[in-house]
């Protein structure tokens, strides 16, 4: 699972820590190549080995995990994987992330979000060494804990202020409500809302709607969630993001595509929202388009 004696490992190993003495600096610096370079950022792949996500860069939590395992011990550093759960955006998902062995101490990073550190909302419920044929019976028995839980949050502190608990995406009174993440918006008349269940992998998929259009016609509106790069930016693992620049709400956003599939990416702090349009034709279906654009408000 893990293959860190395999000379691919160890050739990126070497490139990215180089002659670097501290191994804390050295374990941060591959846990942002990892994030970085892991660009096909999906769920599609079932806990593939170092080697294979080494090869095919693509992945979710665990393949990040397992794949910063393999470069830590393949530069020296003992390293292991932490499964668990990950609050944000209001609600507990399931998580992987990792823990290096430093002068005595086991220190966190999560390589899928590529900030150099953990904090207290990873909640470890499993230790892994992934040695060979010992992944399936770990994974089984976090799984079994996993399913006996019943988790709540009061009060979440974040540099030094306090923040209560919020609800999560709800809709009232024709408009669609999502205290946890802060944002809102108006549903045009018609609209359907189905609230996801949030993931705690590679963003959030927060709402789906449809919406019933004159003769028959309907679009849909996905919106998802994401935590902002380090300096306030779109995170890496959306790619080069390029299109045209537009205000919603007073944020910055852009608009990518103008046809009948079209995203807009709006920055709002610390978080990133992503509307994905799709079936967008004709002046109904415009006109439900800009009603959700014009009516955003992050400051309700």
């Amino acid at each position: 699972m893990i293959q860190s004696d395999a000379p691919e490992l160890a050739e990126i190993a070497q490139q990215v820590v180089g002659e670097e003495p501290e191994a804390w600096r050295a374990a941060q610096a591959l846990e942002r190549w990892v994030e970085a370079n892991l660009t096909d950022k999906n769920m599609d792949v079932a806990f593939a080995s170092a080697l294979e996500v080494c090869r095919n860069r693509s992945g979710d939590c665990s393949e990040h995990a397992v794949f910063l395992a393999a470069l830590c011990r393949a530069a020296g550093i003992p390293a292991r994987v932490s499964m668990g759960l990950l609050y944000i955006g209001g609600i507990w998902g399931g998580h992987a992330w990792n823990e290096v062995w430093i002068e005595g101490r086991w220190y966190a990073l999560d390589a899928t979000l590529g900030l150099g550190r953990c904090d207290a909302l990873h909640l470890a419920f499993s230790k892994m060494s992934l040695k060979e044929g010992g992944f399936a019976a770990e994974f089984a028995g976090l799984l079994e804990n996993l399913g006996k839980l019943d988790l709540s949050v009061e009060e979440l502190v974040l540099a030094r202020y306090v923040e209560p608990r919020r609800d999560a995406a709800r809709v009232v009174d024709g408009w669609f409500h999502d205290e946890a993440w802060g944002i809102r918006f108006r549903l045009p008349e018609g609209a359907q809302t189905q609230v996801a269940q949030p993931k705690a992998a590679i963003g959030f998929e927060v709402a789906e709607i449809e919406i019933a259009l004159p003769e028959g016609a309907s679009m849909k509106c996905e919106l998802r969630a994401y935590d902002a790069a380090a300096d306030g930016g779109y995170p890496s693992f959306l790619g080069k993001v390029q299109g045209s620049e537009l205000s919603v709400d007073g944020r910055q956003a852009l608009r990518v595509g103008d046809g009948g599939l079209r995203r807009v990416l709006i920055r709002a702090g610390a978080k990133v929202f992503e509307l994905k349009f799709s079936r967008v034709k004709g002046e109904p279906a415009e006109a439900a388009y800009a009603s959700i654009l014009s009516s955003i408000d992050f400051d309700f």
